[in-house]
């Protein structure tokens, strides 16, 4: 059943069938007004119209697997859209390969309010009420139903009369051997319908709460041809896209049963490192969690809380089964669900608003957390300070403490950066800049096919200033990463700013052999100057961009580095703290600068130092210990200029 974008009538289709069994012609028993308000209600734009087509394609490969007995996967779902000037919908169709329709079902599919979605004979279908398709057809205009089923083809030709304002059906029976079983749907679109355009409209449909389940078990293509927007000169075009899943990058905090009016449910909710967009009664929103029943997914909400800060940080899905037993046993279940398959009936049914209650419960916590966290506050006007401490670190640790993503970027250890294939000794950063008395660390590379048994590394400083290696004698040990590299670390630090140095690097035994020789050249600057090329190495301004008060009382830390946001943390609400310092953006008080100053030091002191350990540039067997010699180090390094410029801070 496979047509793309094939638009050909109902007659020219029956043409094809043999054996022409009946045709004939009834009205449709329903008051006309009836028909008109519900496909309105129902149908409000083209999305409303493809979700209703394609959801009951996709009932009908559930059934079919079932029947089969295999695995609900599969299946292919074709959606056909052409637009007009105007954004306006002129044509759709949707076909599918399922299980098809007969001459007897399709009859009984075009009489109102009656179930034939097969919900009601506890089939995991979406269809309540099996209402989606005479909707759609009304809503739109004239419809035809072309189905296959056990080598009988049935077509339905659905309108409205203009003479009566009557809307009637004409059903053809023919035999059809040579067809496999499907359905498609064909609708000449006579009403003012909105279409977006083609990258919207694949948008809406694939982050629709009711398509994500369905795009993810069968393939389901869009088809849009366009005849151009509102220009003089429109350009048609014709675009074929596959609707995959969204992917969302987000963390699962919450995933446990819970118990509702309607029996046990499971509710998984994650938190993405974004907000997500959301409007209430927006059924492709991204953020909110969408309410799932057997074969179904009825809705998507916030449950209340949409209007609270960080609320759209949140998205996942509740599975309740007991909503769609409630349904089909209880005589009053149907209330449950919005007549006009808006979701369910938040505002008229007492269940529906205490089950909202209880779900509320479990999302505010979150969100409450989450409300803390957003509001934090970034101290203003501190560019100067993030760049002196973005040298200090960058002084420290060589690459400004961080890994990028390899494309491009930097390595812990600066290996990107090399030439590639490395054929002798080579010593990164071939030039550097350092602030007096700090050390400047440097790292060495050897290709292991060159090395000697036990490479030893002789260091050496030519300059007239002092200057001083540590260490002097360097043992090379193999790469952590590279399997062909040898490597090792050291460090220069020199005393009088401008001083120069040039540092030799042998490998012993092996004086005079230009592969087994590296040098580096270092400079001493004024802090916060240095060269272009020497400066954190960060596409995005620095390693350290902010510094932010956040307001986390159960947290036991009170400042921190964050690497991936870039941030210094200081926790405003932890005991002490709290008494000192205000979430304002400018510290007012002398005392409160002393503070913050105080944790700034603190955060990144001990974040170079744990870093150090990490990659082994000091420790060894006693690393607790020289975790704390070297956080005192830093700390004696760093706060006096740190102090100084929250001084200054109080002047500007």
């Amino acid at each position: 059943m496979s047509t793309g974008a094939n638009t050909e009538t109902a007659d020219d289709r029956a043409e094809t069938g043999k054996e022409l069994n009946m045709s004939h012609r009834f009205e449709i028993p329903i008051e006309h007004s009836i028909i008109d308000d519900l496909a309105q209600h129902t149908i409000s734009d083209i999305i409303d119209a493809i979700v209703e087509l394609v959801t009951n394609a996709d009932d009908s490969y559930t059934r079919k697997f079932i029947a089969q007995g295999k695995e609900n996967q599969g299946g292919k779902i074709e959606v056909t859209v052409r637009r007009a000037q105007g954004n306006k919908a002129t044509f759709l169709s949707v076909t599918d390969e399922a299980e098809g329709m007969s001459y007897d079902k399709v009859q009984q599919a075009l009489h109102f309010a009656a179930k034939t979605s097969g919900f009601m004979q506890n089939k995991p279908v979406r269809g309540f009420w099996g209402r989606g398709l005479k909707e759609t057809i009304a809503a739109l205009g004239k419809g035809y139903i072309d189905t296959t089923f056990s080598q009988e083809r049935t077509v339905a030709e659905v309108y409205r009369d203009d003479k009566d304002g009557k809307f009637y059906a004409t059903l053809s029976r023919m035999k059809a051997p040579e067809r496999s079983d499907g359905t498609e749907i064909r609708i000449e679109v006579s009403r003012d319908i909105d279409c977006p355009e083609s990258e919207t409209l694949q948008k809406r449909l694939i982050w629709h709460y009711a398509m994500r389940d369905i795009i993810k078990r069968r393939e389901v293509v869009l088809y849009v041809d366009s005849q151009g927007g509102r220009g003089r000169s429109p350009k048609p075009y014709k675009a074929k896209i596959p609707l995959k899943p969204p992917e969302l990058s987000g963390s699962l905090c919450l995933d446990k049963k819970l118990d509702t009016v309607f029996g046990e449910a499971q509710i998984q909710i994650w938190e993405a490192p974004e907000p997500l967009s959301f409007r209430k009664n927006d059924a492709s929103s991204q953020a909110g969690i969408v309410i799932k029943t057997e074969g179904a997914a009825l809705d998507i909400s916030l449950f209340g809380l949409e209007n609270e800060p960080g609320a759209n940080y949140f998205y996942g899905e509740i599975f309740c089964p007991g909503i769609a037993q409630r349904v089909r046993e209880d005589a009053d279940g149907e209330n449950l669900i919005d007549f006009n398959r808006r979701g369910l009936n938040w505002h008229d049914n007492r269940l529906v608003q205490e089950f909202e209650s209880q779900v509320k419960e479990i999302l505010r916590p979150l969100i409450e957390e989450k409300k803390t966290v957003i509001s934090s506050v970034s101290l203003e006007k501190m560019k100067p300070l993030y760049k002196y401490i973005n040298t200090f670190i960058y002084e420290e640790l060589g690459d400004g403490g961080h890994s990028d993503d390899g494309n491009g970027g930097h390595s812990d250890d600066g290996i990107s950066r090399l030439d590639s294939p490395m054929n002798s000794l080579t010593v990164y950063p071939p030039k550097a800049r350092a602030l007096p008395h700090m050390p400047r660390h440097f790292t060495l590379y050897l290709p292991a096919q060159l090395a000697p048994a036990d490479p030893i590394i002789d260091i050496v400083i030519n300059s007239s200033s002092p200057f001083t290696v540590e260490p002097s004698t360097l043992h090379l040990k193999p790469h952590q990463k590279e399997d062909d590299l040898l490597t090792g670390n050291f460090a220069v630090t020199g005393q009088q700013e401008g001083a120069t140095a040039l540092i030799v690097c042998t490998v012993r035994g092996f004086q005079g052999n230009p592969q087994y020789e590296a040098s580096a050249t270092i400079t001493i600057g004024q802090p916060g100057h240095h060269e272009k090329r020497d400066t954190p190495p960060s596409r995005t301004g620095g390693f350290i961009q902010e510094i932010r008060y956040i307001p986390l009382k159960s947290f036991t830390q009170r400042a921190w580095v964050d690497e991936d946001k870039k941030v210094i943390y200081i926790n405003s609400a932890f005991p002490g703290v709290a008494s000192y310092i205000k979430p304002r953006p400018r510290p007012k008080s002398q005392m409160e600068r002393v503070v913050v100053a105080m944790l700034v030091c603190e955060a990144i002191c001990r974040y170079i130092a744990a870093r150090k350990i990490e990659r082994g540039l000091i420790g060894g067997d006693n690393s607790y210990y020289a975790y704390l010699a070297e956080f005192d180090r830093l700390l004696f390094k760093c706060s006096d200029i740190i102090h100084q410029y929250f001084i200054k801070y109080q002047k500007q």
